[in-house]
């Protein structure tokens, strides 16, 4: 199994704002920890979301949910992490 999956996330706005957003996460599992590459992001740019010590979580299926926010508003993205066992690099996925 491998420690640690990232993602990249593309930021954008509706409202043609240009304030920095700020982004959160949840819902990881229990013993993993949570960075981004940049945070706030200037719409129009991108931060990789990663996620790390996944060798100690437990198996199973997880629902992430990255929240964007800034002074127009706030977005949801929710992701799925799926963590099995026995697995060679491939076995942590997103969707």
């Amino acid at each position: 199994m491998t420690n640690s999956v990232s993602y990249t996330i593309m930021v954008q706005t509706n409202s043609g704002s240009t304030d920095p957003v700020t982004l959160s996460v949840s819902g990881q599992p229990s013993g993993a920890n949570v960075s981004f590459s940049t945070n706030p992001v200037v719409p129009g740019n991108s931060s990789v979301l990663t996620l790390g010590g996944l060798t100690s979580v437990a198996v199973g299926n997880y629902v992430l949910n990255v929240e964007g926010m800034n002074a127009s508003g706030n977005a949801n993205l929710q992701l799925n992490l799926e963590v099995l066992d026995n697995c060679t690099s491939t076995c942590n996925t997103f969707t």
